[in-house]
């Protein structure tokens, strides 16, 4: 079992199944979020390509449960077959540059039996995929911005698809994917206590910051934010007034009044990474 942090809805899962062909693998199971299955271009687009869909939250609980459950048999029904799966880290895209594990995505795997001997089974694996010029970074930063004050963000009528869209057609520069080592879990105990459930999601966040690829939009992103020069030599010049420049022109778009705060959220987007990467791999 695949678990990737989340940067772009589609691309993340699709580039590694383009890694995993061309080295001679068989492709993976994809979910799908449930919000995501519109219009039927999209859901036909999805199923050719052995995704299937992920219920992550409902105002009726029971039916929460029910599609949980059905999740965690039909994951791992794939996996007892032989097969592999790809899920997100978290419900919906990471947004504010720092990528966290979902306890709750721990909890739909782990419904009914032996926790541990689940954990041995599915094989979990965390996967790390970091994108030079952040997809829809300047769409991600306004939502940050409109829900600063715990506001709810209401989607427009097909903002989905147009993301889809966006995180596809548009500059990513540089793609990096890592897929780091199975998670060892001997040292867990049978009963698999909540504070090991909490111990398990922590391993799967550190694995994702050391596989992750640091680029230098993120270095840059963390000089201009903090004011300093600590990785000066991780970018050149150019790349400085290219960041700046890409940066103050989605920002003047963005309909945006206090610019001041949708730059630092901007700018933190990118800086994320290189305060999760432990110290010495930096």
């Amino acid at each position: 079992l695949f678990i990737s942090n989340h940067r772009d809805i589609v691309l993340d899962a699709f580039l590694q199944q383009m890694a995993l062909v061309e080295n001679g693998l068989p492709t993976s199971h994809v979910t799908f979020g449930s919000n995501l299955m519109d219009p039927q271009l999209v859901v036909d687009i999805g199923l050719s390509n052995k995704m299937f869909k992920t219920v992550r939250k409902s105002d009726d609980f029971q039916s929460f449960m029910d599609s949980s459950i059905h999740l965690s048999d039909y994951i791992n029904f794939v996996v007892s077959h032989g097969e592999s799966v790809w899920i997100a880290q978290r419900n919906g895209r990471t947004k504010d540059g720092f990528d966290k594990t979902e306890p709750g995505l721990l909890r739909m795997l782990l419904l009914g039996g032996n926790k541990k001997q689940a954990l041995e089974y599915l094989n979990i694996t965390p996967i790390a995929v970091s994108y030079q010029w952040e997809p829809c970074d300047i769409q991600k930063a306004v939502e940050l911005y409109k829900t600063r004050d715990g506001e709810p963000y209401i989607k427009a009528k097909g903002e989905d698809l147009n993301s889809i869209i966006t995180g596809i057609i548009s500059p990513k520069g540089k793609v990096h994917i890592s897929i780091c080592k199975s998670l060892d879990v001997s040292s867990y105990s049978e009963s698999f206590t909540r504070s090991e459930m909490s111990r398990f999601v922590k391993d799967i966040d550190r694995s994702i910051y050391e596989g992750y690829k640091l680029w230098d939009t993120n270095y840059v992103a963390y000089d201009i934010l903090n004011n300093c020069e600590d990785f000066k030599d991780e970018y050149s010049t150019e790349l400085r007034e290219s960041f700046i420049s890409r940066m103050e022109t989605a920002i003047a778009g963005s309909g945006v009044e206090d610019v001041d705060e949708l730059r630092r959220i901007f700018l933190k987007i990118y800086a994320g990474p290189v305060y999760n990467r432990p110290v010495d791999k930096r």
